[in-house]
């Protein structure tokens, strides 16, 4: 994921972003609870999240796609990785 660009979902055009959300609904395995929720509502659902900024549009430049990821899961594919530790240090004053 080193060559993802976050795309502003409003600067998508509408018809695209559309295409995008269902897309991505339609292959998803979400779990929407004991009644399965229509195709619109879900879209609607993702367009909501995007607005709270809870998913985000990603393009990989690598692949030349673009798709939908929880705003959590691209920051955490993003976080640095934390540096090794070091061993413990020894005080007995032995150089050698």
């Amino acid at each position: 994921m080193a060559s993802d660009i976050v795309v502003p979902y409003e600067k998508v055009p509408a018809e695209t972003l559309n295409a995008l959300i269902e897309s991505y609904v339609l292959r998803s395995g979400t779990d929407y609870g004991v009644e399965e929720a229509s195709l619109l509502s879900r879209v609607a659902q993702v367009r909501r999240q995007l607005e709270k900024r809870e998913v985000v549009l990603v393009f990989d430049a690598e692949s030349d796609t673009c798709t939908l990821i929880t705003a959590s899961a691209h920051r955490n594919a993003h976080r640095s990785p934390s540096p090794p530790e070091c061993p413990p240090h020894s005080n007995s004053g032995d150089l050698g």
